[in-house]
């Protein structure tokens, strides 16, 4: 049988052994270089793997544009009396016709002073069969009445 003491001093013994071994090996000493990678790559602090990069993260700040305010359209549907500059854009405006889903066949169109709906108040009118453009100013009404739609030109 073994000596109980003699199996105790060995076996620390051999841990110590280990343990520099351990340690070595940590550095790259005891290591042999594998294909494709170099000495410096194998050694521990200063020479071992690369740090990952920093992540950096910005903060920013979007302020989304301020709507802009509706402003008068720039065409016209429909059946109607329109204030230019507020209902409508002040310029010429041009239309197909007459509304191929009305009673009639025919598109009416005025230029007026003021929304009174008198005769004097009218400053320019007609009938129209087919295509039609006519220049409203701001400040005058315009008219219409079984035209298509009228669209901003000029």
């Amino acid at each position: 049988m073994a000596h109980p003491r003699r199996d105790r001093v060995r076996r620390a013994h051999g841990r110590r052994r280990h343990r520099r071994r351990r340690g070595l090996r940590r550095y790259g000493r005891l290591r042999r270089s594998r294909p494709g990678r170099h000495r410096h790559q194998d050694r521990g602090p200063g020479g071992g793997e690369p740090e990952p990069a920093a992540t950096v993260t910005e903060k920013v700040t979007v302020t989304p544009k301020p709507a802009e305010k509706p402003g008068p359209a720039t065409t016209v549907e429909g059946d109607g009396q329109y204030l230019v500059g507020e209902d409508m854009q002040a310029g010429t405006y041009k239309t197909a016709g007459p509304d191929k889903s009305g009673f009639v066949d025919n598109c009416y169109w005025a230029r007026a002073k003021d929304a009174s709906g008198e005769f004097e108040a009218i400053i320019a009118n007609d009938n129209l069969k087919g295509q039609g453009r006519v220049t409203v100013n701001k400040g005058e009404y315009f008219e219409t009445n079984g035209c298509q739609e009228w669209t901003k030109v000029g």
